[in-house]
């Protein structure tokens, strides 16, 4: 098998230039050279994995990130496509280093006592991981800020959020199989374990996730984290999960970080993975906020002249100045149409959809008439 130091010095070239079809071949060639679903050779396994992690983090060529996605859920068949907290957080000194700096590091690699067998996933990690507290809510103890600047979490329960742990609960004997997407620091995933179902837990943040864990571990039933499968990644593009998979699926809050476009493909991902009647719970925000208000009357004159997704904001620093700095460079507000329009568009019974009266949920800044966010239910037919 070709070295991997020699490679990763040879990649130097492709990883600064439009090479794309050597660099992306020469990764292949590796990865089908090396069994991932045994633990023979797992220090070059392991290397091999952080490879594709380091250049999959780097990549900005959609071409190619579309060919490396494919060679990590090779790796990661046995965890749903996705690298474990334990993985991410073992060399996450790594990923943030310059290709050069990367390179010296990777070449005097070496792997000791340090360092513990993932037998599930056949790689190696490490064996203590450092502690992550989550950060203090604002001083409502309404609002807290993530750690990867896509918003906040709320503290307080949605009436949709509680439906979901409401179906967990009332089904609790069948053990269900749920996914959150979205999970943040796990207000909803770890009431959702205690009724007995099994969570699976995606976020872009490893951190969030790893928060999440250590919460689940301090649960007075411990048995319970057993339950709790953390997934950090990308929804949708970066999750692999059979269909017919999950009895529900709840996406709070992320949706409107999507286009229009974005989340007809991402429905479309949920659809596949539920089991027939199977249900999504969906929480979006709406234009009806009061730290929003200037952007309200563009929303509903958009609305008015037939824009199929009349609250996407490229702006939205444009709009707001108190929060946005907290939120990404695009945001995507909803009404129950043009919710209740997405679910039908994809395939969707759609069985609730309503506004959510966040009074008592959120800030006071951010109140204005009692339709601050909208959530909806549907039902995959079967």
């Amino acid at each position: 098998m070709e070295n991997l130091s020699n490679l990763i010095n040879q990649l130097q070239v492709t990883m600064s230039s439009n090479y794309e079809n050597l660099l992306v071949k020469r990764i292949i060639d590796m990865a089908e050279k090396i069994q991932f679903g045994n633990e023979n050779n797992l220090w070059t396994k392991t290397k091999f994995a952080i490879l594709i992690e380091y250049i999959y983090k780097c990549e900005k060529r959609l071409k190619i990130q579309f060919e490396l996605i494919k060679i990590r859920k090779k790796i990661w068949n046995n965890h749903f496509g996705v690298p474990t907290i334990n993985f991410f957080k073992s060399f996450d000194h790594l990923f943030i280093l310059n290709f050069e700096d990367f390179c010296k590091n990777f070449n005097n690699l070496y792997f000791n006592g340090d360092y513990q067998v993932d037998t599930h996933n056949a790689v190696l990690m490490g064996s203590q991981l450092t502690q992550i507290n989550m950060p203090e809510a604002e001083s409502n103890g309404l609002f807290i800020k993530t750690l990867n600047m896509q918003g906040y979490m709320t503290t307080q329960l949605d009436d949709f959020s509680k439906k979901f742990i409401q179906l967990c609960n009332e089904r609790k004997q069948e053990r269900l199989k749920v996914l959150e997407i979205g999970a943040a620091y796990g207000v909803v995933s770890l009431a959702a374990i205690q009724t007995g179902a099994y969570v699976f837990a995606n976020d872009l943040s490893p951190e969030h996730l790893q928060i999440i864990h250590s919460q689940a571990e301090n649960l007075a039933n411990k048995n319970q984290a057993d339950k709790l499968i953390t997934l950090p990644g990308r929804f949708p593009e970066e999750l692999e999960f059979e269909d017919n998979f999950f009895d529900a699926v709840l996406i709070c809050r992320v949706l409107h970080f999507f286009t229009g476009e974005q989340i007809k493909l991402a429905l479309g991902a949920i659809k596949k993975w539920l089991k027939p009647g199977g249900k999504i719970f969906i929480v979006v925000e709406t234009p009806f906020l009061s730290n929003w208000k200037t952007f309200t009357p563009v929303f509903l004159e958009r609305k008015t002249n037939g824009a199929e997704f009349p609250g996407e904001l490229y702006n939205p620093k444009d709009f707001e100045k108190n929060r946005s700095n907290a939120i990404p460079n695009f945001i995507h507000f909803m009404d129950d149409d043009v919710l209740k329009k997405l679910l039908s568009s994809v395939g969707f019974e759609v069985a609730d959809v309503a506004f959510i009266n966040r009074a008592g949920q959120f800030p006071e800044d951010i109140i204005l008439d009692g339709r601050e966010s909208v959530g909806a239910i549907g039902i995959k037919g079967g």
